[in-house]
């Protein structure tokens, strides 16, 4: 197991404080407001990952968060379109009494 660094712990920490509010108002705002919260779960996890990328100016780093949680938005918009998809492949091609309740007559 790595052990942390207390400077980029720091560092990390700061970083969410400071824009955790505003990455999830603007997951909420361009997204599905249902999983803002999941998105920005999401983006602080690769943030955390590929933190010794992160710039070292406050504002540069702010603007790489926005930028990875644009990603994760997008890469959630494309999630759900996908289950959209299966969703009206599995309606049109499923009877209606063939749930998983129901029993087929011998």
């Amino acid at each position: 197991m790595t052990t942390l660094r207390p400077d980029r712990e720091t560092r990390f920490r700061t970083l969410y404080a400071g824009a955790y509010a505003d990455v999830l108002a603007f997951a909420q705002r361009r997204g599905i407001p249902d999983q803002a919260e999941d998105v920005v779960a999401e983006a602080f996890l690769v943030v955390w990952r590929r933190f010794d990328e992160a710039p070292r100016k406050a504002d540069d780093a702010r603007a790489w968060v926005f930028g990875i949680a644009r990603h994760c938005l997008l890469n959630a918009r494309r999630g759900q379109g996908r289950q959209d998809a299966l969703a009206v492949r599995v309606a049109s091609v499923a009877p209606a009494g063939d749930g998983p309740g129901s029993r087929r007559p011998s």
